[in-house]
């Protein structure tokens, strides 16, 4: 879902992104917040807000672990 936000987010963007192998560096984007494991592809500070705001939200889950959120999210 979120490789799917950043690629909708970004397909206008893309002349602005350093690399052109958006579907490439979406991908290692989201994986690499998610794992929170500080990695990127250059391409953070050429992204719109909707698509930082998604990575921000993938490295909170992250952070606290997908099982803790999903547990959170269904005791609603």
């Amino acid at each position: 879902l979120a490789i799917t936000l950043l690629l909708i987010f970004e397909s206008n963007n893309i002349d602005s992104l350093p690399s052109k192998n958006l579907f490439r560096d979406c991908t290692f984007e989201v994986f690499s917040a998610l794992g929170t494991v500080g990695l990127s592809t250059g391409i953070t500070a050429s992204l719109t807000v909707p698509s930082k705001i998604v990575l921000i939200v993938l490295m909170y889950i992250g952070r606290i672990g997908p099982i803790t959120a999903a547990a959170v999210i269904s005791r609603e």
